[in-house]
């Protein structure tokens, strides 16, 4: 859910905005940015793999390339792979279904403690 959470709080601020898997690392995981890279039009963050620890890194890494891929598979999201997801129809349709059932919008604090149990129960690929 934290990833559609992240694609959803930028769909609110630009329907045809992707988030990138660095975006990803940075909102959810909290990584550092060590810096800024340029190019081609974009900025993406640097990460010092050495302080976050190599294998940390790489297994956030891979877990969301697989991620994306799911939600890309359950037609939740759309994916350019030099860009990141956004967010189909499909994607905002679920992501308010299950904000409604919560009763309460999703933040995208990931230190609160305070998450409905149906957040808990479709952090892991449990989403139709």
């Amino acid at each position: 859910m934290a990833i559609l959470t992240i694609a959803y709080e930028k769909y609110r601020q630009d329907a045809a905005a992707y988030v990138s898997a660095r975006e990803i690392l940075v909102e959810h995981y909290g990584f550092p940015i060590k810096g800024k890279y340029v190019g081609a039009g974009r900025c993406a963050p640097i990460f010092d793999r050495r302080e976050i620890g190599v294998k940390r890194y790489m297994s956030a890494s891979v877990t969301v390339a697989q991620c994306f891929n799911r939600l890309t598979a359950k037609g939740l999201v759309e994916r350019r792979y030099c860009y990141g997801i956004r967010l189909t129809g499909v994607g905002v349709r679920r992501v308010k279904e299950i904000n409604k059932k919560c009763q309460k919008p999703v933040d995208n604090s990931f230190g609160n403690t305070q998450t409905c149990t149906h957040h808990q129960e479709t952090e892991h690929s449990s989403i139709p």
